[in-house]
């Protein structure tokens, strides 16, 4: 893909007014694409991170699980890819750690499955501690249901390393 297309879809789809006529489906769409612009052409797209957080950040707070939750997919990928504040890494890993509905499942795991690994190079040795430290009080404070008990399992046992 070459820098022009690059520039043309983030300023045009990604930004700008017209982002606000999108349907549910097209939003969902353009966060996948985002997404694996982010893994394949992140290089190329380092003048556009602003906007591309921006955008993705925007989901965040969709009434739509679906589009929130590729949203985190995005963010998570995001993070993977370019430096941020741990202050946002910690907010979005406790945000997915609580997040256990059944269908919203699979893109949580699939979130975490790009976000965890990425702790240890993004946080810093103090701010991987409070990582660990969330998980065991999400565990101690909201694992009171099988869901989300297997959901925190499935976390560590995938990140032993980690954890």
């Amino acid at each position: 893909v070459t820098q022009d297309t690059l520039n043309e879809i983030v300023t045009t789809m990604l930004s700008g007014p017209a982002m606000n006529d999108y349907t549910e489906e097209m939003r969902i769409e353009l966060l996948q694409l985002a997404t694996l612009l982010i893994r394949h052409a992140g290089r190329q797209l380092m003048d556009h991170r602003k906007d591309l957080i921006k955008f993705a950040w925007h989901h965040l707070k969709s009434d739509d699980a679906t589009v929130k939750h590729w949203a985190y997919v995005n963010v998570c990928r995001f993070i993977e890819v370019y430096e941020t504040p741990p202050k946002i890494i910690l907010q979005v890993f406790v945000a997915l750690l609580r997040t256990h509905q059944t269908e919203a499942k699979h893109l949580v795991r699939m979130a975490l499955d790009v976000l965890t690994p990425a702790l240890a190079r993004r946080l810093p040795t103090p701010e991987l501690i409070k990582a660990t430290k969330w998980t065991k009080k999400v565990v101690f404070e909201e694992g009171h249901g099988l869901s989300q008990l297997s959901h925190i399992w499935t976390l560590l046992v995938n990140n032993a390393a980690l954890f």
